[in-house]
């Protein structure tokens, strides 16, 4: 071919083609509150129905039948105490042939108590956030897991796909998994929060949890799991979920994204299926990775819908002078140990 250009005499046509791209979609966001408000026009009349399509967007397996009938199996092995509490690493065959687990704190005692379930974060494990590395230091999270113990409930402490690789030396790519699980119709986040809602089938039906007091906690992305767990399970009567609400346009992760989400269920819909019962949300004024005036304009959202569903007094938010942290106030764990009680 004879005629020939430079490289860079197309890229015009390439520049507009992406600024086009990029102001559609911008466009596009921009309309996705008018959107979502339409969509939760009828809330909470229509609460379970929201709630059902809520888990149709996660995936399976949330959105899949249940086996009537039967409890998941479930191993505890004893591996030390502390106090008043005997510590088990847990298993529980959450699918069939997949397991899942964590610590087990229990109280001593016969009397039924509450469980709490304490979910880590990125890079975290529960063995980090129950104190059980040498020295007892819990880092970022500052003692979330004794400090619900403290209350005198029980606490379970799951292990999900985000521990520290280099660590622990066991090598895993959440984003190819998600990636996976999505072109199988579900996600990531759906298997981790069904795992969950199964080890409470488990830990419910035991004679020392007062299966109607059970309530969670997390940091990061274990409040992104606090949060979507407990809109997804009615069985969970109050959570805390710290250093994770804000704007889901702003800060899209790949696993906390899913089809139609931004003119559906963003932050403050997920948190309308919580209500009525208890939401506590946490965020360091100082957070390096998520910043407070989104958090405060989405949560103005989300005071709305536990308005209209008449129970604005079991939310509430704590703004404190920290960083990627759980608050060192006992604040939201009263407010939490409050809608156990």
């Amino acid at each position: 071919m004879s005629f020939q250009e430079p490289e860079y005499i197309g890229n015009i046509q390439r520049m507009t083609y992406l600024s086009d791209m990029e102001a559609l979609i911008a466009r596009r966001q921009a309309d996705s509150a008018a959107e979502r408000d339409r969509f939760m026009a009828d809330y909470p009349r229509d609460i379970e129905e929201k709630r059902r399509r809520y888990l149709d967007m996660l995936g399976w397996p949330l959105n899949a039948p249940r086996p009537a009938g039967s409890a998941p199996r479930a191993d505890y092995t004893p591996i030390g105490a502390d106090g008043q509490t005997d510590i088990f690493r847990v298993a529980v065959e959450a699918l069939p042939g997949f397991r899942f687990g964590g610590l087990l704190f229990r109280q001593r005692g016969g009397a039924a108590r509450p469980l709490v379930i304490s979910q880590h974060g990125g890079l975290g494990t529960p063995e980090l956030v129950g104190g059980l590395y040498r020295g007892g230091d819990t880092g970022n999270y500052n003692d979330m897991t004794r400090r619900v113990l403290a209350r005198g409930a029980h606490v379970f402490s799951p292990q999900l796909l985000l521990w520290d690789q280099e660590k622990y030396h066991i090598h895993y790519d959440r984003r190819l998994i998600d990636n996976q699980l999505k072109q199988l119709g579900g996600s990531i986040a759906a298997l981790e929060i069904d795992a969950i809602m199964r080890a409470v089938d488990v830990l419910a039906a035991e004679p020392w949890v007062d299966a109607g007091r059970i309530g969670m906690v997390g940091l990061s992305y274990g409040g992104f799991y606090a949060l979507f767990a407990a809109a997804a399970d009615i069985r969970l009567k109050s959570c805390v979920a710290a250093g994770f609400f804000n704007d889901r346009i702003a800060y899209n992760w790949f696993d906390w994204t899913w089809k139609d989400a931004a003119r559906t269920f963003l932050d403050a819909e997920v948190g309308a299926l919580v209500a009525p019962r208890g939401l506590h949300l946490q965020l360091g004024t100082r957070d390096d990775l998520f910043a407070e005036q989104p958090a405060r304009a989405e949560f103005e959202r989300l005071a709305r819908y536990y308005e209209r569903a008449g129970c604005r007094d079991r939310l509430s938010i704590e703004f404190f002078d920290g960083t990627h942290e759980f608050s060192r106030s006992e604040e939201t764990i009263d407010a939490l140990m409050k809608d156990l009680a």
